[in-house]
């Protein structure tokens, strides 16, 4: 496994935790918490970018077969820090995590 691994594994378990709380807030945190672990792990892996759109415009299908879902849902990241009217359900946290989950274990973060 990489370097951090297990750091990033520890995170990923905060991160998940934050879905039982409750809070609408909890849920748009654990996805920007979980974007940020994402850009952690590609700027350790080496990909260059100063944002998360320019490193994974770096990455292929090859390292992260889910890519194109990874880029769609960094927008809903972005909603979130943009838009202090979006609103994000329980439910969608999920799906959006599962993705979150699944490039970081093609990674071999978690």
């Amino acid at each position: 496994k990489p370097a951090g691994s297990k750091q990033s594994g520890k995170n990923w378990e905060k991160i998940i935790k934050r879905l039982d709380s409750g809070l609408e807030s909890e849920y748009k945190l654990s996805v920007i918490d979980a974007d940020n672990l994402l850009f952690d792990c590609l700027q350790t892996m080496g990909f260059s970018g100063a944002i998360m759109e320019e490193k994974l415009e770096k990455v292929s299908s090859v390292i992260l077969s889910n890519i194109a879902v990874v880029k769609e849902i960094h927008q809903v990241r972005n909603k979130i820090v943009h838009d202090p009217d979006f609103k994000l359900s329980r439910e969608d946290a999920k799906k959006i995590l599962a993705v979150y989950e699944k490039s970081l274990s093609d990674l071999q973060m978690i």
